[in-house]
């Protein structure tokens, strides 16, 4: 599995966006979080000028401040590849809870738990499941 973590630094340049969509495509990530985002609301739209629209889906973080000149955390994903099972969003943090389908080894699905704080640490617990069995594992 992907995750791209990265601090944009704001997403209102046209060309920003279509060079990290570049960037995106060509990686061939699963997650990408985005610190920075300096927008006050992510929709559709926004998501598809970033990543493409086909098979994503997000949750975000607005930017703060009268003018949303700072902060905003943005969290997407292929759904495709990855399946949040649960997503928690406080006023600096988004947690995730994801099955990732790919994740598959000898019969293992993976699962991880993922938390974005707006200072741009990320916070994983990852745990491997059998699909009859539960087997240790960390990170």
């Amino acid at each position: 599995m992907k995750i791209i973590s990265w601090n944009i630094r704001g997403l209102g340049s046209k060309n920003k966006r279509r060079v990290i969509k570049e960037i995106l495509v060509n990686k061939g990530a699963d997650i990408v979080i985005l610190q920075e985002t300096k927008k006050v609301e992510v929709d559709r739209k926004l998501v598809s000028s970033i990543w493409g629209a086909r098979y994503k889906n997000w949750t975000s973080i607005p930017s703060t401040g009268r003018t949303a000149r700072a902060g905003g955390i943005l969290i997407m994903w292929n759904t495709k590849f990855v399946f949040v099972i649960e997503s928690v969003v406080g006023d600096f943090t988004i947690s995730i809870k994801i099955r990732a389908v790919m994740g598959r080894i000898g019969g293992f699905r993976e699962f991880m738990d993922l938390t974005m704080s707006e200072n741009g640490q990320i916070f994983g617990k990852k745990e491997l499941v059998s699909l009859g069995y539960l087997a240790l594992g960390g990170v």
